[in-house]
């Protein structure tokens, strides 16, 4: 079995998580068993697994499986269904809340979930108004976790449960040395038979792996997906087992000097500290492979394996020509995050609308709200609100990429962005800038799409302008995308994968 180390699978999706959903579906189409590993408590993991086209068969969450719940039948627990005293009055519901007391007594408040009648919580208060407890309730329907809150509201203790009541987890907190509330001890109760007692939240992770690699009969698979998530505890693990770590992103602090530049504080783990005791440094293009090499000591392999993969049915639908879509639209697919550097994008789209006044630019993605804020102030001052557009983050992006002209990207760094594989699959020429790592081997310059330097945002306007007021030349950018692009298809990025793990074949 091989497995993808996570913390979970929200819904506003990174490329991380997409990464993932593309790697589960090509180990589904190759009939290799895998599945997602999310370390990280939720209530509603498996509704938004559901959400991301996936099962309960396709992932294991850590406490779901101490808690005895990864299958459970979902059903709708509603604060009617709740055994309340009879004497308890309902207040007035504001929003998803409804407050209950008993003559003056404010005595709990049951939260909805949002747009439905699922309780979520149940908070306790004391006569003096304090919450002092909450029961909360897995999307499911069963009391999942009990958290203890002092006078002044900080968390004490929390209690997870099995959804036949039995208690299976505790965790207490703690001010460290410097005043911090920190999880000071984490046990497991009756695991097997055995209490156990961890120090963190890594050292639980790890013991869950090595369960869950015996249970699956031993000499699995594990790859870490998440820096500061499953980097420590693959290295913490005792059983045997193939490990990997997987770079989504630069390694070094220092964007443009990736040989000398202070690591990454998310990666010293896996790639200063413990580098030998993993099976591969998986990283996404030749570039980075050769940077890591530079630098590191390690005799671990460095594999270039891509986290992008494009289902091989798209080489069998037609090619859509250039002449056929929307004459002037422009798509970015890009967060609105400070990496992405959407500022440049939006100042060079400024100088493009005064050459292509019909021209727009729609950006699918969401947004860190501090950007948001700053990007839509720039948006505003340029008068540039009827040519760029944000939307959010769209799950399935086809009917958008069969009709767009022109895709581009102006991030600082990347690991290979997933948008541009998607564009240049569809036919999409791409403007990009030439950041560490990804874009600029992805795009052949001259080719399928055009690779400015980092910060000539002239340039990049221009080489936009270039291509959408030439159509012939659009359309010769477009071929070339359909047929450089296949190297990204399952079948093809399946072979580098079972070549470099053999114990996948």
């Amino acid at each position: 079995m091989f497995f993808s180390i996570n913390g979970g699978m929200s819904v506003g999706r990174s490329g991380v998580e997409d990464a993932e959903l593309h790697r589960i579906a090509m180990f589904k189409r190759a009939k290799a068993p895998a599945k997602l590993i999310f370390r990280d408590f939720s209530l509603t993991a498996h509704h938004d697994v559901l959400n991301a086209g996936l099962t309960d068969d396709d992932f294991i969450n850590m406490f779901d499986f101490f808690q005895e719940a990864e299958h459970v039948s979902e059903k709708n627990v509603r604060y009617l269904d709740l055994d309340f005293p009879s004497d308890y009055q309902l207040g007035e519901a504001k929003d998803n809340v409804l407050p209950f007391s008993k003559e003056d007594q404010h005595m709990f408040d049951v939260t909805l979930y949002p747009g439905t009648e699922k309780v979520e919580s149940i908070a306790f208060f004391d006569i003096y108004g304090n919450n002092l407890r909450t029961d909360w309730y897995d999307w499911r329907g069963f009391r999942s976790f009990v958290q203890y809150f002092s006078r002044v509201g900080e968390i004490t203790s929390e209690f997870m449960y099995t959804p036949s009541g039995k208690r299976v987890y505790e965790s207490y907190y703690a001010k460290n040395s410097d005043g911090q509330r920190v999880n000071s001890l984490l046990k497991l109760d009756d695991f097997q038979g055995k209490d156990y007692v961890f120090r963190d939240l890594d050292h639980l992770l790890a013991f869950f792996l090595d369960q869950v690699n015996l249970r699956e009969g031993g000499k699995n698979s594990f790859l870490s997906d998440r820096r500061m998530v499953g980097d420590y505890a693959l290295a913490l693990m005792k059983t045997d087992a193939y490990k990997y770590v997987y770079l989504h992103n630069t390694h070094s602090s220092d964007k443009h000097d990736q040989v000398h530049g202070v690591m990454t504080d998310g990666y010293r783990i896996a790639l200063e500290q413990y580098p030998d005791k993993l099976d591969g440094i998986i990283v996404q293009s030749q570039r980075q492979k050769s940077d890591l090499e530079q630098r590191l000591t390690t005799s671990t392999p460095i594999m270039v394996l891509p986290s992008g993969t494009i289902p091989d049915e798209l080489w069998n639908e037609p090619r859509i020509p250039i002449k056929e879509r929307n004459a002037d639209q422009v798509i970015s697919i890009s967060r609105r995050a400070v990496e992405k550097q959407i500022d440049h994008m939006v100042s060079a789209f400024d100088i493009v609308h005064k050459q292509i006044p019909a021209i727009q630019l729609h950006v699918y993605g969401y947004g860190d709200p501090r950007i948001v804020q700053q990007i839509d102030q720039q948006v505003k001052e340029l008068n540039l609100g009827n040519v760029v557009h944000f939307d959010n983050y769209v799950p399935d992006l086809t009917g958008i990429l069969n009709h767009a002209r022109l895709s581009v990207l102006t991030s600082i760094y990347e690991g290979l962005a997933i948008g541009v594989i998607e564009s240049l699959a569809h036919g999409i020429p791409v403007v990009t800038y030439d950041t560490n790592y990804g874009p600029g081997e992805s795009v052949e310059d001259g080719v399928d799409g055009y690779v400015v330097p980092v910060g000539d945002i002239e340039g990049f306007a221009n080489k936009v302008v270039k291509l959408m007021t030439n159509p012939s030349l659009l359309q010769q950018f477009s071929t070339a995308a359909y047929e450089r692009s296949k190297r990204f298809s399952e079948s093809n990025v399946w072979k580098s994968w079972t070549h470099e793990m053999p114990q996948l074949g």
